[in-house]
């Protein structure tokens, strides 16, 4: 028995047709907000659908270990946001090989500040090096020193301790990773320089003793620092209170020099703060550094997991680098595992140290790192101030 089917005008087609797959989505349910944090920050309503896992790193990979029957298991969160992606996907390109530019020159030429002399500066260790053979195939690294070992290797470049055959000292010499694509690339990678070559010496900044780019690559000869807080706290974590003290004094004492010189390193975290062999901690990496007097820009945000709020939405200051180092301290007193992203990384933006870690920590570096973890830039004491806070303390 057949059923004749029900009449459908045009007109009632096309309206169905317009709700059912051309009607506007309702993003509505994504709008709501929640505050996480006494100063009002707004955050995506999911983030209310998640409770607050912080932990220690030992009791993350214990978690790790256990979920790693899952078909993702455990993985590191992306960064909230990362401006130097964007030169990982120029570096990635394939190489121009067998061809000559004006930024990838044979022999070496070495890096000055912009009101130098660049031939006084090139006279005082390229031409003048007794053991430098322009004539030979080996280039200027590889006649004048002697690598002993590699110190370490990044996303954009390596680290070795030399010997240095002119006056028999040992160094480290920092090289780039990739060669130069182009002009703009191959200013970028001197900023760093640059900018160190700015900064007037301090025991506790590492110093840069020259510098020099050939064949498409930078290189630049630095104080010898076999390791690293990050390293040490791989070893030994928590720090014990009494070390870390004398560590923190020696990086607050290296951002005040640099902040008195107009410069916000913005890239403060445990890796980047290095340490020779007689134990003084020095500030090191100076990639994302920031040129109060004459930067309009940041090449990249730094590390998420230290990162502060509001350099997602404007220009730096002295107190990003005070919360970073902040968060630094916290993560090497109490093992802490920082998040790169989430509902636990606006936790530890609210100003408030959990609970979870306060306990593991005595009074007054609780009260310290209080101080410098504060939502607004303008509540978080400067560099001086914290030297002087902690001097009344100890």
């Amino acid at each position: 028995m057949s059923v004749t089917p029900p009449y459908i005008s045009e007109t009632d087609q096309q309206t169905d047709y317009t709700n059912r797959f051309q009607k506007t989505p309702d993003y509505s349910y994504t709008t709501p907000v929640r505050n996480c944090s006494p100063k009002g920050w707004a955050t995506p309503v999911f983030y209310s659908m998640n409770r607050c896992t912080l932990t220690t790193k030992r009791e993350w990979r214990r978690r790790q270990s256990r979920c790693a029957y899952l078909p993702n298991g455990l993985s590191t969160p992306t960064p909230v946001r990362s401006v130097r992606n964007d030169l990982k996907l120029v570096r990635s390109a394939p190489s121009v090989k067998n061809r000559e530019t004006s930024f990838k020159k044979k022999y070496p030429e070495s890096i000055y500040v912009d009101d130098c002399n660049e031939k006084e500066t090139e006279r005082c260790f390229i031409k003048e090096s007794p053991v430098y053979q322009p004539s030979s195939d080996m280039n200027f690294f590889e006649q004048v020193y002697t690598i002993k070992s590699k110190l370490g290797e990044g996303s954009f470049g390596r680290v070795y301790h030399v010997l240095c055959k002119e006056d028999g000292k040992e160094y480290a010499i920092k090289t780039s990773l990739y060669e130069f694509r182009s002009k703009t690339d191959r200013e970028d990678a001197l900023d760093e320089v640059k900018k160190m070559l700015r900064v007037p010496l301090h025991p506790n900044v590492l110093r840069l003793y020259r510098a020099w780019t050939q064949e498409g690559k930078v290189y630049m000869q630095l104080d010898l620092c076999k390791t690293s807080l990050h390293e040490v706290s791989l070893v030994e974590s928590p720090i014990p209170e009494p070390r870390l003290w004398r560590n923190f004094v020696d990086i607050l004492c290296g951002l005040e020099h640099l902040h008195l010189n107009g410069f916000i390193h913005l890239d403060v975290k445990p890796s980047n703060i290095l340490i020779t062999d007689d134990g003084i901690c020095k500030l090191g990496d100076f990639g994302l550094m920031f040129d109060v007097n004459n930067d309009t820009r940041m090449r990249g945000e730094g590390d998420s997991k230290y990162l502060a709020r509001e350099i997602l939405n404007e220009l730096p200051t002295y107190g990003a680098d005070i919360f970073s180092l902040g968060m630094t301290i916290l993560e090497l007193a109490t093992d802490a595992y920082l998040p790169s992203d989430g509902y636990d990384w606006n936790i530890l933006r609210s100003g408030i140290i959990p609970d979870v870690f306060r306990k593991k920590l005595s009074s007054n570096m609780s009260v310290i790192i209080t101080q410098m973890i504060q939502c607004d830039k303008n509540d978080r004491p400067t560099a001086r101030d914290l030297l002087r806070q902690i001097q009344r303390m100890l």
